[in-house]
């Protein structure tokens, strides 16, 4: 059935393509950042990212809001 190829060829295409991710980013909850949670959430989002990684120093807080 085509469409039953189809709608698979496009969940492979999802699957293959590349993620756009950061794994490292500061938020306020470290020393050496001044950005909220939610600021940083919104400018992901604008940059077009598919997920992050919020990795502060000594604590778990930012990553956990």
């Amino acid at each position: 059935n085509k469409k039953v190829m189809f709608k698979s060829f496009l969940t492979l295409l999802t699957l293959l393509s590349p993620m756009r991710l950061d794994l490292h980013i500061h938020s306020c909850y470290s020393k050496d950042c001044a950005s909220p949670v939610a600021a940083i959430l919104k400018r992901a989002i604008r940059a077009g990212l598919d997920g992050i990684a919020i990795c502060d120093h000594d604590t778990v807080e930012g990553s956990l809001e």
